[in-house]
Protein backbone atom coordinates (compact mmCIF):
# COMPACT_ATOMS: atom_id res chain seq x y z
CA UNK A 1 0.00 0.00 0.00
CA UNK A 2 1.44 3.18 -0.47
CA UNK A 3 1.10 6.39 1.80
CA UNK A 4 -0.45 9.62 -0.28
CA UNK A 5 -0.38 13.20 1.13
CA UNK A 6 -4.03 14.36 2.01
CA UNK A 7 -4.94 16.63 -0.78
CA UNK A 8 -6.03 20.49 0.15
CA UNK A 9 -8.95 21.61 0.29
CA UNK A 10 -9.46 24.33 -0.29
CA UNK A 11 -11.19 26.65 2.39
CA UNK A 12 -14.53 29.24 1.52
CA UNK A 13 -12.45 32.52 1.55
CA UNK A 14 -10.10 30.67 -0.69
CA UNK A 15 -12.49 30.02 -3.13
CA UNK A 16 -13.60 33.33 -3.11
CA UNK A 17 -10.55 35.01 -3.63
CA UNK A 18 -10.01 32.59 -6.74
CA UNK A 19 -13.09 33.89 -8.06
CA UNK A 20 -12.06 37.07 -7.73
CA UNK A 21 -9.05 36.41 -9.35
CA UNK A 22 -11.01 35.21 -11.85
CA UNK A 23 -13.32 38.66 -12.39
CA UNK A 24 -10.45 40.69 -12.73
CA UNK A 25 -8.41 38.88 -14.87
CA UNK A 26 -10.33 36.80 -17.53
CA UNK A 27 -13.77 38.02 -17.04
CA UNK A 28 -12.38 41.64 -17.20
CA UNK A 29 -10.51 41.02 -20.36
CA UNK A 30 -13.94 39.62 -21.86
CA UNK A 31 -15.98 42.43 -20.41
CA UNK A 32 -13.18 44.76 -22.89
CA UNK A 33 -13.10 42.96 -25.58
CA UNK A 34 -17.03 42.54 -26.05
CA UNK A 35 -17.48 46.09 -25.24
CA UNK A 36 -15.07 47.06 -27.97
CA UNK A 37 -16.15 44.02 -30.62
CA UNK A 38 -19.23 46.10 -29.97
CA UNK A 39 -18.13 49.53 -30.75
CA UNK A 40 -16.05 48.14 -33.51
CA UNK A 41 -19.06 46.49 -35.17
CA UNK A 42 -21.24 49.29 -34.85
CA UNK A 43 -18.37 51.66 -36.38
CA UNK A 44 -17.58 49.38 -39.32
CA UNK A 45 -21.17 49.05 -40.47
CA UNK A 46 -21.41 52.69 -40.55
CA UNK A 47 -18.27 53.75 -42.44
CA UNK A 48 -18.93 50.57 -44.78
CA UNK A 49 -22.55 50.66 -46.04
CA UNK A 50 -24.34 53.88 -44.36
CA UNK A 51 -21.68 56.75 -45.38
CA UNK A 52 -21.90 58.46 -48.81
CA UNK A 53 -18.17 59.53 -49.34
CA UNK A 54 -16.86 57.09 -51.45
CA UNK A 55 -14.51 54.50 -50.62
CA UNK A 56 -11.34 54.15 -51.62
CA UNK A 57 -11.49 50.14 -52.12
CA UNK A 58 -14.42 48.12 -51.07
CA UNK A 59 -14.10 44.50 -50.99
CA UNK A 60 -15.95 43.11 -48.30
CA UNK A 61 -14.21 39.69 -47.89
CA UNK A 62 -10.98 41.78 -47.77
CA UNK A 63 -12.31 44.28 -45.80
CA UNK A 64 -14.21 42.14 -42.80
CA UNK A 65 -10.52 39.86 -42.63
CA UNK A 66 -8.78 42.93 -42.24
CA UNK A 67 -11.09 44.07 -39.81
CA UNK A 68 -10.96 40.72 -37.72
CA UNK A 69 -7.08 40.91 -37.85
CA UNK A 70 -6.80 44.18 -36.63
CA UNK A 71 -9.33 44.15 -33.52
CA UNK A 72 -6.91 40.83 -32.58
CA UNK A 73 -4.11 42.89 -32.84
CA UNK A 74 -5.22 45.55 -30.80
CA UNK A 75 -6.97 42.61 -28.24
CA UNK A 76 -3.65 41.76 -27.96
CA UNK A 77 -2.26 45.16 -27.60
CA UNK A 78 -4.66 45.93 -24.81
CA UNK A 79 -4.40 42.49 -22.92
CA UNK A 80 -0.57 42.74 -22.83
CA UNK A 81 -1.28 46.42 -21.70
CA UNK A 82 -3.36 45.49 -19.25
CA UNK A 83 -2.01 42.00 -17.64
CA UNK A 84 1.89 44.75 -16.99
CA UNK A 85 -0.39 47.38 -15.14
CA UNK A 86 -2.41 44.51 -13.82
CA UNK A 87 0.22 42.71 -12.13
CA UNK A 88 0.14 44.03 -8.81
CA UNK A 89 -3.39 42.90 -8.33
CA UNK A 90 -2.45 39.78 -9.48
CA UNK A 91 0.33 38.97 -6.99
CA UNK A 92 -1.93 39.80 -4.11
CA UNK A 93 -4.90 37.98 -4.78
CA UNK A 94 -2.26 34.57 -5.38
CA UNK A 95 -0.97 35.68 -1.72
CA UNK A 96 -4.34 35.55 -0.97
CA UNK A 97 -5.08 32.41 -1.93
CA UNK A 98 -1.69 30.76 -0.71
CA UNK A 99 -2.00 32.35 2.64
CA UNK A 100 1.52 34.36 2.01
CA UNK A 101 2.15 37.05 4.20
CA UNK A 102 1.12 40.56 2.05
CA UNK A 103 3.79 43.76 3.04
CA UNK A 104 2.00 46.86 3.55
CA UNK A 105 3.87 48.30 -0.07
CA UNK A 106 1.96 45.58 -1.67
CA UNK A 107 -0.96 46.37 -0.09
CA UNK A 108 -1.63 49.63 -1.20
CA UNK A 109 -0.33 49.41 -4.38
CA UNK A 110 -3.19 46.27 -5.31
CA UNK A 111 -5.95 48.35 -3.53
CA UNK A 112 -4.93 52.04 -5.45
CA UNK A 113 -4.71 49.78 -8.63
CA UNK A 114 -8.21 47.77 -7.38
CA UNK A 115 -9.69 51.13 -7.45
CA UNK A 116 -8.75 52.19 -10.57
CA UNK A 117 -9.42 49.41 -12.34
CA UNK A 118 -12.40 51.34 -14.60
CA UNK A 119 -10.57 54.15 -15.52
CA UNK A 120 -7.54 51.97 -16.54
CA UNK A 121 -9.39 49.07 -18.34
CA UNK A 122 -11.39 52.76 -20.40
CA UNK A 123 -7.82 54.14 -20.77
CA UNK A 124 -6.36 51.08 -22.31
CA UNK A 125 -10.02 50.91 -24.47
CA UNK A 126 -9.10 54.34 -25.70
CA UNK A 127 -5.18 53.83 -26.51
CA UNK A 128 -6.59 50.90 -28.88
CA UNK A 129 -8.94 52.93 -30.35
CA UNK A 130 -6.40 55.89 -31.27
CA UNK A 131 -4.41 53.10 -32.25
CA UNK A 132 -7.13 51.92 -34.71
CA UNK A 133 -7.83 55.10 -35.65
CA UNK A 134 -4.27 56.00 -37.19
CA UNK A 135 -4.15 52.82 -38.59
CA UNK A 136 -7.05 52.42 -40.62
CA UNK A 137 -6.65 56.38 -41.81
CA UNK A 138 -3.17 55.60 -42.86
CA UNK A 139 -4.38 52.44 -44.79
CA UNK A 140 -7.11 54.72 -46.38
CA UNK A 141 -4.74 57.10 -47.31
CA UNK A 142 -2.13 54.70 -48.99
CA UNK A 143 -4.51 52.03 -50.22
CA UNK A 144 -4.41 52.83 -54.11
CA UNK A 145 -7.81 54.50 -55.55
CA UNK A 146 -8.82 55.91 -58.88
CA UNK A 147 -11.17 58.63 -59.83
CA UNK A 148 -11.22 60.15 -56.31
CA UNK A 149 -10.24 63.77 -55.91
CA UNK A 150 -7.47 65.30 -53.45
CA UNK A 151 -10.29 67.01 -51.24
CA UNK A 152 -12.51 64.02 -51.05
CA UNK A 153 -9.95 61.86 -50.06
CA UNK A 154 -8.95 64.26 -46.96
CA UNK A 155 -12.48 64.54 -45.69
CA UNK A 156 -13.02 61.47 -45.80
CA UNK A 157 -9.65 60.55 -44.22
CA UNK A 158 -10.25 63.18 -41.35
CA UNK A 159 -14.23 61.92 -41.37
CA UNK A 160 -13.15 57.99 -41.02
CA UNK A 161 -10.55 59.63 -38.19
CA UNK A 162 -13.17 61.58 -36.11
CA UNK A 163 -15.48 58.83 -35.98
CA UNK A 164 -13.19 55.74 -34.73
CA UNK A 165 -12.16 58.52 -32.08
CA UNK A 166 -16.07 59.57 -31.59
CA UNK A 167 -16.57 55.29 -30.77
CA UNK A 168 -13.83 54.94 -28.87
CA UNK A 169 -15.10 57.57 -26.51
CA UNK A 170 -18.19 56.28 -26.79
CA UNK A 171 -16.66 52.84 -26.00
CA UNK A 172 -14.39 53.71 -23.38
CA UNK A 173 -16.82 55.66 -21.49
CA UNK A 174 -19.38 52.74 -21.61
CA UNK A 175 -16.62 50.76 -20.27
CA UNK A 176 -15.88 52.51 -17.50
CA UNK A 177 -19.47 52.50 -16.01
CA UNK A 178 -19.64 48.74 -16.74
CA UNK A 179 -16.75 48.24 -14.62
CA UNK A 180 -17.16 50.39 -11.74
CA UNK A 181 -20.56 48.60 -11.50
CA UNK A 182 -18.90 45.43 -11.52
CA UNK A 183 -16.04 46.31 -9.32
CA UNK A 184 -18.19 47.15 -6.26
CA UNK A 185 -18.83 43.83 -6.10
CA UNK A 186 -15.56 42.77 -4.96
CA UNK A 187 -13.68 45.76 -3.40
CA UNK A 188 -14.99 44.91 0.06
CA UNK A 189 -12.56 42.18 -0.21
CA UNK A 190 -9.57 44.89 -0.80
CA UNK A 191 -10.94 46.69 2.29
CA UNK A 192 -13.17 44.59 4.72
CA UNK A 193 -12.23 47.56 7.45
CA UNK A 194 -13.21 50.19 4.94
CA UNK A 195 -11.08 53.56 3.58
CA UNK A 196 -11.54 53.30 0.74
CA UNK A 197 -11.79 57.32 0.26
CA UNK A 198 -8.59 57.56 2.47
CA UNK A 199 -6.54 55.94 -0.47
CA UNK A 200 -4.51 58.46 -2.87
CA UNK A 201 -3.84 58.79 -6.22
CA UNK A 202 -7.26 57.45 -6.95
CA UNK A 203 -9.58 58.62 -9.99
CA UNK A 204 -12.88 59.61 -8.91
CA UNK A 205 -15.91 60.81 -10.32
CA UNK A 206 -18.47 62.46 -8.22
CA UNK A 207 -21.94 62.02 -8.87
CA UNK A 208 -22.94 65.45 -10.16
CA UNK A 209 -20.33 64.66 -12.81
CA UNK A 210 -21.46 61.39 -13.41
CA UNK A 211 -24.87 62.57 -13.77
CA UNK A 212 -23.48 65.20 -16.27
CA UNK A 213 -21.28 62.53 -18.25
CA UNK A 214 -24.30 60.08 -18.58
CA UNK A 215 -26.44 62.90 -19.73
CA UNK A 216 -24.13 64.09 -22.36
CA UNK A 217 -23.38 60.13 -23.73
CA UNK A 218 -27.14 58.97 -23.41
CA UNK A 219 -28.78 62.29 -24.79
CA UNK A 220 -26.62 65.50 -25.77
CA UNK A 221 -23.84 63.31 -28.49
CA UNK A 222 -27.26 60.88 -29.72
CA UNK A 223 -29.32 64.03 -30.29
CA UNK A 224 -26.07 66.07 -31.85
CA UNK A 225 -25.63 62.76 -33.76
CA UNK A 226 -28.85 62.92 -35.49
CA UNK A 227 -28.62 66.76 -36.07
CA UNK A 228 -25.41 66.40 -38.08
CA UNK A 229 -26.47 63.71 -40.25
CA UNK A 230 -29.29 65.63 -40.73
CA UNK A 231 -27.49 68.84 -41.64
CA UNK A 232 -25.08 66.74 -44.07
CA UNK A 233 -27.93 64.74 -45.86
CA UNK A 234 -30.07 68.12 -45.87
CA UNK A 235 -27.11 69.56 -48.49
CA UNK A 236 -26.50 66.75 -50.46
CA UNK A 237 -30.69 67.52 -51.44
CA UNK A 238 -29.39 70.06 -53.86
CA UNK A 239 -26.89 67.86 -56.00
CA UNK A 240 -28.46 64.21 -55.51
CA UNK A 241 -31.66 62.71 -55.90
CA UNK A 242 -34.06 64.10 -52.98
CA UNK A 243 -35.55 60.71 -52.83
CA UNK A 244 -32.45 58.76 -52.51
CA UNK A 245 -31.39 61.02 -50.12
CA UNK A 246 -34.59 60.84 -47.64
CA UNK A 247 -34.14 56.97 -48.00
CA UNK A 248 -30.48 56.87 -47.30
CA UNK A 249 -31.32 59.75 -44.26
CA UNK A 250 -33.93 57.71 -42.77
CA UNK A 251 -32.00 54.25 -42.64
CA UNK A 252 -29.17 56.40 -40.93
CA UNK A 253 -31.36 57.80 -38.35
CA UNK A 254 -32.81 54.44 -37.56
CA UNK A 255 -29.29 53.20 -37.18
CA UNK A 256 -28.41 56.04 -34.85
CA UNK A 257 -31.44 55.56 -32.81
CA UNK A 258 -30.88 52.08 -32.47
CA UNK A 259 -27.06 52.41 -31.16
CA UNK A 260 -28.39 55.82 -29.30
CA UNK A 261 -31.30 54.27 -27.45
CA UNK A 262 -29.46 50.96 -26.43
CA UNK A 263 -26.49 53.26 -25.06
CA UNK A 264 -28.93 55.70 -22.94
CA UNK A 265 -30.92 52.22 -21.82
CA UNK A 266 -27.47 50.75 -20.95
CA UNK A 267 -25.73 54.10 -19.17
CA UNK A 268 -29.06 54.75 -17.25
CA UNK A 269 -29.42 51.12 -16.01
CA UNK A 270 -25.44 51.52 -14.65
CA UNK A 271 -26.25 55.19 -13.24
CA UNK A 272 -29.56 53.97 -11.65
CA UNK A 273 -27.60 50.57 -10.72
CA UNK A 274 -24.79 52.59 -9.12
CA UNK A 275 -27.00 54.99 -6.86
CA UNK A 276 -29.85 52.46 -5.79
CA UNK A 277 -27.81 49.61 -4.92
CA UNK A 278 -26.11 51.64 -2.00
CA UNK A 279 -28.64 53.78 -0.89
CA UNK A 280 -30.92 50.52 -0.82
CA UNK A 281 -28.16 48.89 1.38
CA UNK A 282 -28.56 51.61 4.00
CA UNK A 283 -31.76 51.77 4.00
CA UNK A 284 -32.17 48.13 4.96
CA UNK A 285 -29.27 48.60 7.43
CA UNK A 286 -31.19 51.95 8.90
CA UNK A 287 -34.28 49.82 9.27
CA UNK A 288 -32.42 47.14 11.74
CA UNK A 289 -31.09 49.93 13.39
CA UNK A 290 -34.39 51.34 14.42
CA UNK A 291 -35.03 48.00 15.26
CA UNK A 292 -32.31 47.95 17.57
CA UNK A 293 -29.95 45.88 15.92
CA UNK A 294 -26.91 48.87 16.51
CA UNK A 295 -23.86 46.04 14.82
CA UNK A 296 -26.10 46.72 11.26
CA UNK A 297 -23.76 48.16 8.65
CA UNK A 298 -23.27 49.06 5.28
CA UNK A 299 -20.48 47.75 2.90
CA UNK A 300 -18.84 50.57 1.37
CA UNK A 301 -18.51 49.69 -1.99
CA UNK A 302 -18.14 53.38 -3.64
CA UNK A 303 -15.69 55.61 -4.51
CA UNK A 304 -17.71 58.53 -4.21
CA UNK A 305 -20.31 60.40 -2.26
CA UNK A 306 -22.17 57.51 -1.54
CA UNK A 307 -18.91 55.90 -0.19
CA UNK A 308 -18.63 58.55 2.15
CA UNK A 309 -22.45 58.73 3.24
CA UNK A 310 -21.71 54.90 4.20
CA UNK A 311 -18.52 55.49 6.09
CA UNK A 312 -20.45 58.53 8.03
CA UNK A 313 -23.24 55.51 8.81
CA UNK A 314 -20.68 52.93 9.71
CA UNK A 315 -19.05 55.39 12.23
CA UNK A 316 -22.69 56.64 13.35
CA UNK A 317 -23.53 53.10 14.23
CA UNK A 318 -20.14 52.15 15.61
CA UNK A 319 -20.92 55.87 17.69
CA UNK A 320 -24.30 54.52 18.65
CA UNK A 321 -22.92 51.21 20.08
CA UNK A 322 -20.29 52.98 21.83
CA UNK A 323 -23.21 55.86 23.49
CA UNK A 324 -25.18 52.26 23.96
CA UNK A 325 -22.25 50.92 26.47
CA UNK A 326 -21.42 54.25 27.63
CA UNK A 327 -25.30 54.40 28.80
CA UNK A 328 -25.31 51.03 30.35
CA UNK A 329 -22.29 51.52 32.06
CA UNK A 330 -23.90 55.11 33.26
CA UNK A 331 -27.17 53.22 34.50
CA UNK A 332 -25.28 51.08 36.75
CA UNK A 333 -23.22 53.36 37.69
CA UNK A 334 -25.97 55.48 38.61
CA UNK A 335 -27.72 52.23 40.82
CA UNK A 336 -24.73 52.29 42.49
CA UNK A 337 -24.95 55.55 43.32
CA UNK A 338 -28.29 55.27 44.30
CA UNK A 339 -27.56 52.80 46.88
CA UNK A 340 -24.99 54.47 48.69
CA UNK A 341 -27.80 57.48 49.23
CA UNK A 342 -30.41 56.96 52.04
CA UNK A 343 -32.99 54.46 51.16
CA UNK A 344 -35.61 56.77 54.01
CA UNK A 345 -35.35 58.79 56.21
CA UNK A 346 -34.57 58.13 60.09
CA UNK A 347 -37.27 57.40 62.06
CA UNK A 348 -36.59 59.36 64.98
CA UNK A 349 -39.05 60.53 67.69
CA UNK A 350 -39.48 64.75 67.32
CA UNK A 351 -38.07 64.62 63.92
CA UNK A 352 -39.65 64.75 60.34
CA UNK A 353 -36.70 64.42 57.93
CA UNK A 354 -37.11 64.38 54.25
CA UNK A 355 -34.24 64.21 51.79
CA UNK A 356 -33.61 64.51 47.84
CA UNK A 357 -31.42 64.93 44.81
CA UNK A 358 -31.91 65.36 41.25
CA UNK A 359 -28.46 64.53 39.17
CA UNK A 360 -28.04 66.81 35.96
CA UNK A 361 -26.60 63.85 34.75
CA UNK A 362 -26.50 59.94 34.99
CA UNK A 363 -24.11 60.66 38.10
CA UNK A 364 -23.26 63.55 40.12
CA UNK A 365 -21.61 65.26 42.88
CA UNK A 366 -23.72 65.75 44.91
CA UNK A 367 -24.30 64.00 48.56
CA UNK A 368 -26.34 63.92 51.21
CA UNK A 369 -26.09 61.28 54.16
CA UNK A 370 -27.65 60.81 57.64
CA UNK A 371 -25.34 59.64 60.28
CA UNK A 372 -26.87 58.18 63.20
CA UNK A 373 -25.26 58.01 66.14
CA UNK A 374 -22.44 60.05 66.07
CA UNK A 375 -22.11 59.39 69.50
CA UNK A 376 -22.94 56.24 71.37
CA UNK A 377 -23.35 58.00 74.20
CA UNK A 378 -25.21 60.80 73.32
CA UNK A 379 -28.71 60.44 70.95
CA UNK A 380 -27.63 62.47 68.28
CA UNK A 381 -28.44 62.48 64.81
CA UNK A 382 -25.78 64.02 61.86
CA UNK A 383 -26.69 65.36 58.80
CA UNK A 384 -24.52 65.96 56.01
CA UNK A 385 -24.92 67.24 52.73
CA UNK A 386 -21.81 68.22 50.51
CA UNK A 387 -21.46 69.10 46.77
CA UNK A 388 -18.18 68.04 44.93
CA UNK A 389 -16.96 70.46 42.27
CA UNK A 390 -18.46 69.62 38.51
CA UNK A 391 -20.93 66.37 38.04
CA UNK A 392 -20.33 63.39 36.36
CA UNK A 393 -18.49 60.13 36.78
CA UNK A 394 -15.31 61.95 38.61
CA UNK A 395 -17.58 63.88 41.21
CA UNK A 396 -19.50 61.09 41.52
CA UNK A 397 -16.34 58.73 42.44
CA UNK A 398 -14.95 61.42 44.52
CA UNK A 399 -18.90 61.54 46.38
CA UNK A 400 -18.62 57.74 47.32
CA UNK A 401 -15.29 57.81 48.61
CA UNK A 402 -16.30 60.58 50.93
CA UNK A 403 -19.43 59.28 52.10
CA UNK A 404 -16.78 56.07 52.90
CA UNK A 405 -14.76 58.75 54.70
CA UNK A 406 -17.33 59.65 56.55
CA UNK A 407 -19.09 57.13 57.80
CA UNK A 408 -15.72 55.02 58.93
CA UNK A 409 -14.11 58.51 60.62
CA UNK A 410 -18.04 59.03 62.37
CA UNK A 411 -17.88 55.49 63.85
CA UNK A 412 -14.90 55.85 65.97
CA UNK A 413 -16.68 59.12 67.68
CA UNK A 414 -15.20 62.64 68.76
CA UNK A 415 -16.53 66.06 68.46
CA UNK A 416 -17.61 67.61 64.69
CA UNK A 417 -14.68 69.48 64.06
CA UNK A 418 -12.59 66.77 64.45
CA UNK A 419 -14.30 64.61 62.19
CA UNK A 420 -14.40 66.94 59.62
CA UNK A 421 -10.60 67.72 59.82
CA UNK A 422 -9.82 63.92 59.19
CA UNK A 423 -11.98 63.43 56.39
CA UNK A 424 -10.61 66.62 54.41
CA UNK A 425 -7.27 65.43 55.45
CA UNK A 426 -7.95 62.22 53.32
CA UNK A 427 -9.82 64.02 50.73
CA UNK A 428 -7.15 65.98 49.91
CA UNK A 429 -4.82 63.37 49.58
CA UNK A 430 -7.29 62.14 46.96
CA UNK A 431 -7.69 64.89 44.66
CA UNK A 432 -4.01 66.48 45.52
CA UNK A 433 -3.09 68.79 42.21
CA UNK A 434 -6.25 68.21 40.60
CA UNK A 435 -7.67 71.19 41.28
CA UNK A 436 -11.39 69.40 42.82
CA UNK A 437 -12.80 70.30 45.97
CA UNK A 438 -16.03 69.48 47.81
CA UNK A 439 -18.02 72.19 49.82
CA UNK A 440 -19.84 70.76 53.02
CA UNK A 441 -22.24 71.51 55.69
CA UNK A 442 -22.55 68.92 58.91
CA UNK A 443 -24.97 69.25 60.97
CA UNK A 444 -25.99 67.40 64.53
CA UNK A 445 -29.22 67.62 66.01
CA UNK A 446 -28.82 66.69 70.11
CA UNK A 447 -32.83 66.54 70.73
CA UNK A 448 -32.36 66.30 74.31
CA UNK A 449 -30.36 69.62 74.90
CA UNK A 450 -32.43 70.87 71.86
CA UNK A 451 -28.92 71.59 70.49
CA UNK A 452 -27.44 72.03 67.03
CA UNK A 453 -24.09 71.71 66.24
CA UNK A 454 -22.13 72.35 62.78
CA UNK A 455 -19.05 72.56 60.55
CA UNK A 456 -19.16 74.56 57.71
CA UNK A 457 -16.66 73.57 54.94
CA UNK A 458 -17.50 76.22 52.19
CA UNK A 459 -20.65 74.90 51.57
CA UNK A 460 -24.20 77.32 51.72
CA UNK A 461 -25.48 77.77 55.27
CA UNK A 462 -28.48 75.72 56.21
CA UNK A 463 -31.47 78.24 56.98
CA UNK A 464 -33.52 77.72 59.90
CA UNK A 465 -36.96 79.40 59.96
CA UNK A 466 -39.15 79.86 63.28
CA UNK A 467 -43.01 80.32 62.68
CA UNK A 468 -43.41 81.69 66.39
CA UNK A 469 -41.30 84.69 65.52
CA UNK A 470 -41.57 84.20 61.40
CA UNK A 471 -37.94 84.71 61.56
CA UNK A 472 -35.29 83.30 59.57
CA UNK A 473 -32.07 82.60 60.49
CA UNK A 474 -28.42 81.01 59.24
CA UNK A 475 -26.23 78.85 60.42
CA UNK A 476 -23.32 80.75 60.11
CA UNK A 477 -19.23 79.59 60.19
CA UNK A 478 -16.05 79.98 58.58
CA UNK A 479 -13.94 77.11 56.54
CA UNK A 480 -12.80 76.28 52.75
CA UNK A 481 -14.16 73.40 50.71
CA UNK A 482 -12.53 70.09 51.61
CA UNK A 483 -9.25 69.52 49.07
CA UNK A 484 -8.61 73.14 49.55
CA UNK A 485 -5.85 73.08 52.13
CA UNK A 486 -5.66 69.07 54.03
CA UNK A 487 -4.29 70.82 57.04
CA UNK A 488 -7.10 73.30 57.60
CA UNK A 489 -8.50 73.15 61.07
CA UNK A 490 -12.24 73.62 61.26
CA UNK A 491 -14.17 75.52 63.97
CA UNK A 492 -17.24 73.91 65.39
CA UNK A 493 -20.16 76.22 65.39
CA UNK A 494 -23.44 75.14 68.00
CA UNK A 495 -26.90 77.30 68.67
CA UNK A 496 -29.53 76.52 71.56
CA UNK A 497 -32.55 75.84 70.86
CA UNK A 498 -34.24 73.62 68.27
CA UNK A 499 -38.61 74.51 68.98
CA UNK A 500 -41.17 72.47 68.11
CA UNK A 501 -42.23 73.79 64.39
CA UNK A 502 -38.56 75.00 63.90
CA UNK A 503 -37.95 73.70 60.12
CA UNK A 504 -34.10 73.58 58.44
CA UNK A 505 -33.30 73.53 55.23
CA UNK A 506 -29.97 71.78 53.95
CA UNK A 507 -29.13 71.97 49.95
CA UNK A 508 -26.67 72.64 47.72
CA UNK A 509 -26.61 75.80 45.10
CA UNK A 510 -28.12 74.00 41.93
CA UNK A 511 -31.56 74.70 44.17
CA UNK A 512 -31.55 78.32 44.31
CA UNK A 513 -29.54 78.85 41.13
CA UNK A 514 -31.68 77.10 38.61
CA UNK A 515 -32.58 79.25 35.67
CA UNK A 516 -35.44 79.25 34.02
CA UNK A 517 -35.62 80.43 29.52
CA UNK A 518 -34.65 83.98 30.34
CA UNK A 519 -32.03 83.49 32.02
CA UNK A 520 -33.49 84.39 35.70
CA UNK A 521 -32.35 82.77 38.75
CA UNK A 522 -35.00 81.29 41.34
CA UNK A 523 -33.15 82.67 44.12
CA UNK A 524 -33.64 82.17 48.02
CA UNK A 525 -35.80 84.60 48.38
CA UNK A 526 -38.54 81.77 46.56
CA UNK A 527 -37.60 79.29 48.78
CA UNK A 528 -37.93 81.46 51.67
CA UNK A 529 -41.32 81.98 51.22
CA UNK A 530 -42.31 78.50 50.44
CA UNK A 531 -40.81 77.06 53.36
CA UNK A 532 -42.90 79.95 55.64
CA UNK A 533 -46.39 79.39 53.35
CA UNK A 534 -46.17 75.26 54.06
CA UNK A 535 -44.13 75.46 57.79
CA UNK A 536 -47.21 73.52 59.28
CA UNK A 537 -46.80 70.99 56.38
CA UNK A 538 -44.78 67.67 56.92
CA UNK A 539 -41.21 67.36 55.86
CA UNK A 540 -41.88 65.54 52.66
CA UNK A 541 -44.89 68.20 52.22
CA UNK A 542 -42.47 71.34 51.92
CA UNK A 543 -39.47 68.91 50.36
CA UNK A 544 -42.04 68.14 47.26
CA UNK A 545 -43.61 71.73 47.21
CA UNK A 546 -39.99 73.47 46.69
CA UNK A 547 -39.13 70.72 43.86
CA UNK A 548 -41.96 70.79 42.11
CA UNK A 549 -41.69 74.76 42.15
CA UNK A 550 -38.09 74.93 41.15
CA UNK A 551 -39.00 72.50 38.21
CA UNK A 552 -41.99 74.54 37.23
CA UNK A 553 -39.76 77.61 37.12
CA UNK A 554 -37.23 76.13 34.65
CA UNK A 555 -39.34 73.91 32.57
CA UNK A 556 -36.84 71.67 32.42
CA UNK A 557 -36.88 67.73 32.84
CA UNK A 558 -33.02 67.74 34.03
CA UNK A 559 -31.68 70.58 35.87
CA UNK A 560 -28.27 72.08 34.78
CA UNK A 561 -26.93 71.45 37.75
CA UNK A 562 -28.03 68.80 41.07
CA UNK A 563 -30.15 69.50 43.29
CA UNK A 564 -29.98 68.10 46.64
CA UNK A 565 -32.18 69.64 49.64
CA UNK A 566 -32.81 68.23 53.07
CA UNK A 567 -35.72 69.27 55.33
CA UNK A 568 -35.55 68.91 58.70
CA UNK A 569 -38.61 69.68 60.61
CA UNK A 570 -39.21 69.40 64.58
CA UNK A 571 -42.55 67.87 66.17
Amino acid sequence: MTDTAPEHTASPEDEVWVQVGKYFGPRTGMVQSLSNLAGACFITVYFTFLDDVPKTRFNLIEDALISVILFLFLVLVGWVLYRRWYRDIAVYIKCKIRHRDIDAVLERRAQKKVLNVPVATSAVSMFNWTLAAVIVTVMNVLEPYEGIQDADLVMYSVKLFAGIIFGGLITSATIFFIMESFCRRHLHHFFPQGGLLQVKGVFRLNLRLRIMLTFVFASFIPITDVALVTYEKARMITVADPQEVLSSLGTIICFALLIDLSLAFLLSHLLAKIIVAPVTEMKEAMTRVERGDLHASVRVSDNNELGILGNHFNRMTEGLRDRYQIKKSLAMAREVQQDLLPRKSPDIEGLDIAGNIIYSDETGGDYFDYISPLNPQTPEIGVVVGDVSDHGIPSAILMASTRAFIRQRAALGGDLSTLVNDVNFQFTRDVEDSGRFMTLFFLSIDLTHETLTWVRAGHDAAMIYDPVLDTFDELKGEGVALGVEGEFQFNEYSRQGFGKGQVILMATDGLWEAVNHDGEMFGKQRILQMIRRNAHQSAQKIKRVILDRVQAFSRADVPEDDITLVVIKRT
